[in-house]
């Protein structure tokens, strides 16, 4: 495990895996607010979308109309039917930047970002003066993970208005993924001050604060967001392996809980549960988690290797072995799996086999003073 604190896990740094947030599919990579500016009518006792069906059934012509029956579809979660009235108003006038934008949204939704960005670049090209054209270009660049365009088209946004609290929090958030922490933190708080109603900006403060050492302050951030935020998996698992990783592993344990209660389906949540369970000596709770991590993603190399260490810590050394290998064979080049590998033959009085672990262990890891510590060890062993 990669946390610290306490004899056992300076022991657990060597054995146990967490995943990597990079793997974990949970928190948004960019705040996408689409900037659908659906009208509200004071006394009208019926819907938007009903409004605007009807305008439409009558004229059938009238352009903007349609742009504004897409933005009461999308305002209700439904995409399709929103794309089908922006694509109808273009078809309207062709040279609506409007519809363009809000087309170029939908498009970001659904995840075909090359036709989405083309809409988008047009709504800039065409009125280049307004910021949310920018923005909303910005979040397609973003999605398709083209930072230094995205972060300039946010700029241009914040230059044309600089009080656009959605705007400096992707800004945060693309200054996180430039690890710029200190920039990303001055955008997240900025952003706070300007919207404090605003989840997402406490999220990427936390997340900055925490890269930057900051670990109360981070902590703060972290709880004010998910208690606006409860159902936040992608927040939990973060808190929590922060957590984790100072040593805190009581604290942390809930936040992985919440992951896992939240998005059952996902194995870096059960492996990281039961990597705190482990480290908690909560030996067969952690072995249950390794082994749904493991039937969710089986392939998964250092699964295998956490369930290993789990079942040396039940005696089970021969199913312990069977995982080690199957993780080597996964993934030949782990030092930390190899070290545990050796440990485990060893106990089982496999010397001359441990040694060839522990060497490939130091090959892969030159100079590292445990390992050689580990391998001159079991060669006076042998």
């Amino acid at each position: 495990m990669v946390c610290g604190g306490g004899d056992y896990l300076a022991r657990a740094a060597v054995k146990f895996h967490f995943p990597k947030i990079a793997g974990f599919v949970l928190a948004t990579a960019v705040l996408v607010l689409l900037f659908i500016a659906t009208r509200t009518r004071a006394g009208v006792y019926t819907s938007e979308k009903a409004i605007w069906s009807d305008t439409v059934k009558n004229n059938p012509t009238a352009w903007m109309a349609w742009n504004n029956l897409g933005n009461a579809f999308a305002a209700d979660g439904e995409t399709d039917p929103s794309i089908g009235a922006y694509e109808q108003a273009l078809a309207l006038n062709p040279s609506f930047p409007d519809a363009e934008s809000n087309l170029g949204n939908a498009l970001v939704g659904k995840g075909r970002l090359g036709e989405a960005v083309l809409h988008l670049q047009k709504a800039v090209e065409e009125e280049p003066r307004m910021a949310k054209f920018h923005f909303n270009y910005g979040v397609g660049l973003a999605a398709q993970g083209k930072l230094d365009e995205a972060l300039a088209q946010y700029q241009k946004a914040i230059e044309l208005r600089p009080a656009m609290p959605d705007v400096r929090n992707n800004l945060a958030n693309i200054f996180i993924q430039k690890k710029q922490y200190t920039e990303a933190l001055q955008q997240a708080q900025w952003s706070i001050q300007l919207k404090p109603t605003l989840a997402e900006p406490y999220l990427n403060a936390a997340k900055a604060l925490a890269a930057l050492g900051r670990l109360d302050e981070a902590a703060q951030n972290f709880e004010t967001h998910l208690k606006m935020r409860p159902k936040n998996a992608g927040a939990h698992y973060e808190y929590g392996l922060m957590l984790a990783m100072h040593g805190n592993l009581a604290q942390a344990l809930p936040h992985f809980q919440a992951v896992v209660r939240l998005q059952p389906n996902e194995p870096a949540g059960h492996s990281s549960l039961g990597n705190t369970l482990a480290a908690l000596k909560r030996t067969e709770e952690a072995v249950s988690e390794f082994r749904i991590a493991l039937r969710l993603q089986p392939q998964d190399p250092l699964n295998h290797n956490n369930l290993a260490n789990a079942l040396m810590e039940q005696g089970k050394f021969d199913e312990a072995i069977d995982h080690y290998a199957t993780s080597l064979m996964l993934n030949a080049n782990d030092p930390v799996t190899h070290v545990n590998y050796g440990y485990a033959l060893l106990r089982q009085n496999h010397h001359a086999e441990a040694i060839a672990q522990l060497r490939e262990a130091l090959r892969l890891k030159p100079g590292d003073p445990a390992i050689q510590q580990q391998l001159d060890a079991a060669q006076r062993q042998n």
